[in-house]
């Protein structure tokens, strides 16, 4: 229990004090939380490293602007 109780500290500090580009929440810096606790068991569950899920991370990002299914396409005459 104290381990969960110190990894939500260690979450909460690191999404309100980290300046982020693409998602963070005005009004509610801990919005994602729950997510994280989740994600971070997830990937040690499955052996995934911290190094691994960066490079995906990166390679994802870098990724967006060639995702067709991401891009906007207005289905009108007009």
């Amino acid at each position: 229990m104290l381990e969960e109780l110190d990894a939500r500290r260690m979450i909460a500090k690191i999404l309100i004090d980290g300046e982020y580009t693409y998602l963070k929440p005005r009004h509610d810096p801990e919005l994602y939380m729950g997510d994280v606790i989740r994600i971070v068991g997830q990937l040690k569950r499955e052996g995934i490293s911290p190094e691994f899920f960066r490079t995906k991370i990166d390679e994802a990002i870098a990724d967006l602007p060639n995702n067709e299914e991401l891009h906007y396409k207005k289905d009108s005459k007009w």
